[in-house]
């Protein structure tokens, strides 16, 4: 009866294996993705355009959930109202105020996903953020032109009433739409916006490429 009683244990514990490992080929594969982006933003009120680049983390928890973490920067830059001045000597010279604007964070959040089927996957992705930005744009500027001061060229005056280096956090959301190549890489597309702590405000779009670990 021990013998008997033993191998009915060793039967059932070979079916309940047997089961566990074959519900889990059945379970749709979720790897982890690594995504490159590079895009498109507005800056502030839309009058400085730039672009954006990343490195994105897709961690999935379930069909319908997965952490992500990334890396995002941005360059923007504009041009100032055209001064070009001439000297009594007859040189022209552009004087024309070039505006840049630069910063980098690190973001943090979840990405809930409305479709995720086998070749396509689209979701929001809300999350928070930390920011280093630096920007050259001055607040108020002037020009004192020879006639006024005397002097053989004019004379701009430039004031800034913010911080050209500031530190801010924030919060972001964008869509994001996945399309599987085949079971190693994907191609996708990602519209959003963000604000943060400074009062900065972006919209962007990017394309996005990534590769499944």
């Amino acid at each position: 009866m021990r013998e008997h009683y033993s191998l009915k244990k060793i039967i059932a514990l070979f079916l309940f294996i047997t089961s566990i490992s074959f519900a889990q080929e059945q379970t749709p594969k979720n790897p982890v993705s690594i995504i490159g982006e590079f895009g498109i933003n507005k800056h502030g009120t839309g009058d400085m355009s730039g672009y954006l680049y990343g490195l994105r983390v897709h961690k999935p928890i379930s069909k319908k959930f997965e952490i992500i973490a990334s890396f995002e920067a941005n360059l923007n830059d504009g041009e100032d109202s055209p001064f070009i001045w001439e000297d009594p000597n007859g040189n022209i010279y552009d004087s024309t105020l070039h505006d840049v604007l630069a910063g980098f964070q690190l973001n943090a959040g979840i990405g809930f996903n409305f479709i995720n089927s086998k070749r396509s996957k689209f979701g929001v992705n809300p999350s928070i953020f930390g920011r280093y930005q630096t920007n050259s744009v001055f607040s108020e500027s002037s020009i004192d032109y020879p006639i006024i001061t005397g002097m053989p060229f004019p004379i701009r005056y430039l004031i800034r009433h913010e911080p050209g280096r500031t530190y801010a956090v924030g919060g972001s959301i964008r869509l994001y739409y996945h399309y599987k190549i085949n079971d190693r890489f994907l191609l996708g597309i990602n519209p959003g916006l963000q604000t943060d702590s400074q009062g900065d405000t972006m919209l962007f779009t990017s394309l996005s490429f990534g590769i499944f670990l």
